[in-house]
């Protein structure tokens, strides 16, 4: 069953033009980490990178997506990340993908999220505390 069991994944969609920086990595990261509480997605891996459709240039979004154990937390991203409205989200109607988003699309692991909700990166990874 994997990491953790069953597995649910969401992604949140962001607008890399939009994001306004050639670190548009690290301004979509700001945009999540003051958005959500780790002690409220404890045991999740986060997931970045371009979409398919920004590497075959059909659009230009970035993705950081969540895979966690439980659905409560899925919902608990997708509320806190419904109503912001911070510069680089894509409208909130085209703002979310779920499903099988690590094996669609072409993300990398970034960190995760340990059982105490403390957040932990991955070593010269693009996000640093």
């Amino acid at each position: 069953m994997g990491l953790f069991g069953r597995k649910y994944e969401i992604g949140i969609l962001f607008d890399i033009d939009a994001l306004g920086s050639p670190s548009y990595g690290r301004e979509a990261h700001r945009t999540i980490f003051a958005s959500l509480d780790p002690h409220r997605i404890t045991r999740g891996v986060l997931h970045d990178g371009d979409t398919n459709a920004t590497l075959t240039g059909l659009e230009r979004t970035y993705c950081i997506a969540f895979q966690v154990s439980q659905r409560r937390q899925i919902d608990y991203i997708h509320g806190a990340l419904a109503k912001r409205t911070d510069q680089g989200l894509r409208p909130p109607h085209c703002r979310f993908i779920q499903g099988n988003i690590i094996k669609r699309e072409p993300l990398v692991a970034a960190g995760a999220v340990n059982p105490a909700g403390v957040f932990a990166l991955w070593e010269n990874d693009l996000v640093q505390p």
